[in-house]
């Protein structure tokens, strides 16, 4: 399946299954997204790639300004690897499941009210999921944290980990859950939300 078009939202309604089919298709993928600048799969429902041997990737083949948001995924479930190119494509994971095979997706990774679950500890880095410095090629899963505030590494608690993982996210070591770091809402990422942080920690 090849989509091409500027602003496209797919709403999933119910299970989805899109599986490659036929003798030659290993080198295939299954869905392509060409020159979209902009593209939305959200609904509730699900969608799976399947067939072949890379029959699960979703190719982003976009060539778009590197400060576009190629996909977002919200709230809803994908089966499926994206990956791209070029090194330009954006990739957010909103309040969602997103579970594959080697996450490559070259820009930008950003995790709303979601986490990484597999592998444990991942970090992002050159579009490629990371584990102890090294790159990630197997298995990931990324599901919904349950937007706990506080929780900034998504792991379904507020402790001493997201008071870590903030000052990663402060000191530009880490930027996967960048997006949940702003935890008092006046758009800079700085000591104040560290503060902020240790007052939900405190009030629990």
């Amino acid at each position: 399946m090849a989509l091409m078009q500027q602003g496209l939202t797919i709403r999933l309604k119910g299970d989805n299954t899109i599986t490659l089919t036929g003798g030659d298709n290993n080198y295939y993928v299954g869905a392509t997204l060409e020159e979209c600048s902009d593209v939305t799969i959200t609904g509730g429902g699900s969608l799976t790639l399947g067939g072949g041997n890379n029959g699960n990737t979703m190719f982003l083949m976009t060539h778009q300004p590197s400060e576009s948001v190629m996909l977002t995924i919200k709230d809803c479930t994908v089966n499926a690897s994206p990956f791209s190119d070029d090194y330009k494509e954006n990739l957010t994971v909103d309040n969602a499941t997103l579970r594959g095979k080697q996450l490559s997706i070259g820009r930008q990774l950003v995790l709303k009210d979601c986490y990484v679950s597999k592998p444990a500890g991942a970090g992002f880095e050159n579009g490629m999921l990371t584990v102890g410095g090294q790159y990630w090629y197997g298995e990931f899963e990324i599901l919904p944290s349950g937007g706990m505030r506080g929780d900034v590494n998504g792991d379904g608690q507020v402790n001493a980990g997201d008071v870590s993982e903030l000052y990663a996210i402060i000191l530009g070591t880490d930027t996967t859950n960048a997006g949940k770091a702003d935890l008092n809402a006046n758009g800079n990422l700085n000591a104040g939300d560290i503060s902020e942080l240790y007052s939900i920690i405190l009030a629990k």
